[in-house]
């Protein structure tokens, strides 16, 4: 005999023949089984996870399967699950699609927005507006970081400039990075070698 209080009967059930336009769950409930909802919940992901979700293109394509699938078993969660599909979907193929772009420049960034922007309405992408705003705040900082660096550079060098300026003549000539310089030097350095020799010999 069966054993009606047995919810693993109600869970192959509803594998096998689906929730019977809601005559299983009537049925389980009247014996006090309640886990239906979740098993449903994991029997419709476990259709999802043996699809083909690698695009918007393959998840769209087989929505109809889905929602068939889910009015089946009895599954009313579905359209939260394929919207939240589509969003991981949209975002990846969005993302692939700035990678093609350069964006590291102000220029670019206003010559090439406006087809990101029409490309991510084309797929529906509904949260560019945000990723626009965080991508400027960045381009933006990272713009303001290099003026820094810039400017310090540029005060690095006056500031050695300066103290150049500030060396005696002699040491102007002995220190200075000048080819014309540096080669008087080297030649006035092998006449006090040749000096030191003639003295010394």
């Amino acid at each position: 005999a069966i054993y009606p209080y047995d919810e693993r009967i109600y869970k192959n059930l509803l594998t096998k023949f689906g929730a019977d336009s809601g005559s299983l769950d009537t049925t389980a409930e009247y014996f006090g089984i309640s886990s239906l909802a979740i098993e449903k919940e994991k029997i419709f992901r476990s259709k999802l996870n043996d699809a083909n979700l690698s695009s918007v293109d393959a998840i769209q394509s087989n929505i109809r399967l889905f929602r068939d699938f889910a009015n089946n078993i009895g599954y009313s969660g579905y359209e939260k699950d394929l919207e939240e599909l589509l969003d991981v979907a949209r975002e990846k193929e969005f993302l692939l699609e700035v990678a093609k772009y350069q964006l590291r420049t102000p220029s670019e960034w206003d010559q090439n927005l406006p087809i990101l922007e029409k490309y991510a309405q084309n797929i529906n992408y509904k949260y560019f507006t945000s990723w626009a705003s965080s991508m400027r705040e960045k381009l933006e900082a990272a713009q303001k970081e290099q003026e820094i660096k810039q400017q310090q550079q540029q005060q690095q060098q006056q500031q050695q400039h300066d103290e150049f300026e500030k060396q005696s003549k002699f040491m102007q000539f002995m220190t200075s990075k000048d080819p014309s310089i540096q080669r008087k030097r080297g030649a006035i350095t092998l006449m006090l070698i040749f000096i030191i020799y003639i003295l010394y010999k």
